[in-house]
This record gives C-alpha cells, sequence and structure tokens, in this order.
C-alpha cells in the first residue's frame, strides 16, 4: 500500500522545468503531446499528424532570448499565413519568429507578428489560435540543414583572471561606432552588426547602392575622394566589395568579426553613440518624418546595444551567458574581463550633449544637467561622453567638473581617445584577427 501511495505521488508531481533558452543552436523535431504525434512540412505547409520517422527536423535559430526560427530542412520555416493557418517560407522574418514560454514541463508558441499561438486544427494541421496552449516538446534530433552563418574559425580558450579583481591583459579598442547603422536616419550605413534573423538580412547593401555602386555618392567620396565610381555591393555571402578598410559607409564590426577579435585578444571596446543632427537635417536620403534629435538618436542606439547583448546571449544559451558585457565602472570591467568575456563600454560623441545647443536649448544652461535626457543617459548606461564640434556645439561648452556624473563618469578605459573626425570611421574597428 505504501507502495502504491508512492507512486501515484510521484506520478502526479510536476515535470521538471524546461529551460527555454537551451534549444538555441540544436537540432530537434516538434512533438504534440496532446496526440503523441509530430510535425512534418507538406506540400500544403505543415502536418502535425506525422509519426517519429516522418518528421521535419527543425534547427532552433534564436532571434532573441527565449525566441526561435523553426529553420527546417531546405530553409523552409512555418510562418503565420493567412485565414489562421501556418504557411512555409523561407524568408526569415517577424511572421515565422515565434516567442517560447513553458509550464508544467511544457511548450507553448506565440507568434511575434500577430500574437496569435501555434495550435493544431482539427484537420491535423499547423494552425493559428487565440489560446495559448502548452501542449508542445522539442525532442533531440539529427539532420538539421545548417542556419546561414559567418564563421569566426579560432580556436582556444579566451583569458580568464584568477580572481574578479586580478590584474588583465589583452588590447583594447578605444573608439569604435557599432551601433551608428542608425546614424542619419538610418540611410548613410549599408549593413548592422546583427539582425534577429541572420547574416543574410544584416550584411545587405543599401538600396542606393545598387547595382553597381554607381549611385553611392557619399561612399565613393568618403573612399575615393571622387563622387563618381562603383563598387561591388556583395557583402554576405562572398564579400567580393565590402568590408574593406577604405569603406566608411558599410558594415565592419558585425557580431561575429567582434566574437572573432575578443577570441584573439579584444578584452575592452569603446562604443561610441553617434549622431550630427545638422548632417541629418541636410543629408538627402534622410527620411522625411525622421527625428534628427541627436539625444534621441543616442538613446536608441544604447536601447539597440543592448538589444545586441540579449542576442549574443540568446546564441548562448540564456541571459548573462554571452561575451559581450556592457560594463558601467572601471571594477565591473576588470570583473567581466576576468570572467574571459569582452567589456563594453558605452560612450557619447555628438554635439549637442543633454540637448545643449539644440534649436529649442540653444545653450547649455546649469538646469540642462539635471533635465530627463540626463537621468536617461545614466539609465543608458553611458560611461564617457566626447563631445564633437559642430556648427550647432553652444558657444559655452559642457562642463567637464560640475555637472554631475551622467556621461562624464570615470570610463573604463584610462584616456578618451581625442574626438572629432567622420563619423563612421570605426567602421574600421575591431577587424578579425587570429589568435597566437
Amino acid at each position: 500500500m505504501g507502495l502504491a501511495a508512492t507512486t501515484l505521488v510521484g506520478c502526479g508531481s510536476p515535470r521538471p522545468p524546461v529551460d527555454i533558452y537551451a534549444f538555441a543552436g540544436r537540432c530537434y523535431v516538434l512533438k504534440d503531446e496532446t496526440t503523441g504525434r509530430f510535425v512534418a512540412r507538406d506540400g500544403l505547409g505543415y502536418t502535425a499528424s506525422a509519426p517519429r520517422s516522418g518528421a521535419t527536423p527543425f534547427h532552433m535559430q534564436a532571434t532573441a532570448l527565449g525566441r526561435y526560427l523553426f529553420f527546417g530542412t531546405g530553409g523552409h520555416m512555418p510562418q503565420v499565413g493567412l485565414l489562421g493557418t501556418v504557411s512555409s517560407t523561407t524568408t526569415p522574418g517577424m511572421p515565422a519568429d515565434w516567442k517560447v514560454a513553458t509550464r508544467n514541463g511544457r511548450l507553448s508558441f506565440t507568434n511575434v507578428s500577430n500574437g496569435r499561438a501555434m495550435t493544431v486544427t482539427s484537420a491535423g494541421r499547423l494552425g493559428q489560435s487565440v489560446v495559448l496552449e502548452p501542449r508542445w516538446s522539442l525532442i533531440i534530433a539529427t539532420g538539421c540543414t545548417a542556419f546561414p552563418e559567418i564563421q569566426v574559425n579560432a580556436t582556444g580558450t579566451p583569458f580568464k583572471g584568477a580572481s574578479p579583481t586580478a590584474p588583465v591583459r589583452g588590447f583594447l579598442d578605444a573608439h569604435t561606432h557599432v551601433s551608428s547603422f542608425r546614424f542619419l536616419g538610418g540611410k548613410f550605413h549599408c549593413g548592422r552588426p546583427w539582425s534577429p534573423y541572420g547574416v543574410t538580412v544584416a550584411l545587405q547593401d543599401c538600396p542606393d547602392h545598387e547595382p553597381n555602386g554607381a549611385a553611392a555618392v557619399a561612399e565613393n567620396l568618403l573612399a575615393t575622394g571622387a563622387p563618381v565610381g562603383t563598387h561591388s555591393t556583395d557583402g554576405w555571402p562572398t564579400f567580393a566589395g565590402w568590408p574593406c578598410p577604405e569603406s566608411l559607409t558599410h558594415e565592419g564590426t558585425y557580431w561575429k568579426w567582434i566574437e572573432r577579435a575578443w577570441r584573439g585578444g579584444l578584452r575592452i571596446m569603446v562604443n561610441d553613440l553617434v549622431e550630427n543632427r545638422a548632417l541629418c537635417e541636410i543629408y538627402p536620403l534622410t527620411p522625411t518624418d525622421h527625428d534628427c534629435n541627436e539625444m534621441n538618436s543616442v538613446r536608441q542606439q544604447a536601447r539597440d546595444m543592448f538589444a545586441l547583448q540579449d542576442y549574443i546571449d540568446a546564441q548562448y544559451r540564456g541571459p548573462n551567458k554571452g561575451f559581450f558585457r556592457i560594463v558601467r565602472t572601471p571594477a565591473e570591467a576588470r570583473r567581466v574581463i576576468n570572467e574571459g568575456k569582452l567589456a563594453v563600454v558605452l560612450g557619447v560623441e555628438i554635439s549637442e550633449v543633454l540637448d545643449c545647443g539644440a534649436e529649442a536649448t540653444p545653450r547649455c544652461a546649469t538646469s540642462n544637467r539635471s533635465t530627463p535626457s540626463s537621468t536617461n543617459c545614466t539609465r543608458s548606461a553611458c560611461a564617457r561622453c566626447s563631445p564633437s564640434t559642430s556648427s550647432t556645439t553652444p558657444s559655452a561648452a559642457p562642463p567637464s567638473t560640475t555637472a554631475p556624473p551622467v556621461c562624464w563618469s570615470t570610463p573604463a578605459t584610462s584616456t578618451p581617445p581625442a574626438s572629432g573626425g567622420t563619423p563612421n570611421r570605426a567602421h574600421r574597428g575591431p577587424r578579425p584577427t587570429t589568435p597566437r
């Protein structure tokens, strides 16, 4: 009797918790625990009535923490379709992006684009529902199609210190603009350091550069000194045209290249959030409805950097597990480096710091130093400022000793680099290096 009672308690106990981040980069088949059947792609989309032997293997490609593409055979992915259907696509994007949740050991999937849950229709096919159904499980499998990605091609274990306060070694990149894909409304820069939907989306040339770069006046002028010229528009996968040292408008700090530099010894990277209102307002490709306010751009770029940190965490299967760590103090930077990771310092390189010098605030008054702008800057983890000079810079320079510790706090590096230069110069930033 005692044995029976113990058995009953065991059967009724909750299932062990599921780590929703651990699926990233691994191969699974999708099982409907309600019916015991599996999901497989067919000519109409996806059936949820297949046997285990006929199930489609999915590479679970993380798009953010707890979000995935079901990257199937031949690059086909389930996406939300019309009239509550789930169809197949080879184009990564929000309709194919699913947020995972867990309850009592089972999984549910909610689509990012419309908030509807994955379900099984009365016909035994994948469909959409307004009701969240924890009916799924992911079973480890083989035979997945690899998701396209740049390879690091580096071996070895990054340096770790003996303690959080131990001496550190490596090199630093004191001036980068990883987040400058937002510069001038996002129309000056081609490509971006990451995309939730992978390298095929992130490393595309600007539409106005097609088909041969002849219309890329800014790129031609900065690269060659003449507005007339051509270049190959191929980024991924051939890289026939870019990145290259001469190009200042193409992406040069893709996250996999940053990872390779970190594995090669990069330990501190200073990323300056950069904007210029005067250039933004006259640049012909800036969207007419774009807000050229420099501080607003800085705030957005700070959010982008934290999103990049989360994205890298997702690839490393959990919060705080990635190599890319945004730091606020020298002590925090030292601890991160001793953990074997990359300390990323956020700075600001603009003319109108805390909106001082903007049209609405023509001079840098004392009252501006404790405005919502300064508070937001602190929350955005700004650790240093490099005010640049332009026609909008106020004649009364921002104070360096009397201002509160907002953007003027002690950086995690020693001496801030000189400001100035072209806004995109740091696209030459951390280039891939081979560990020695």
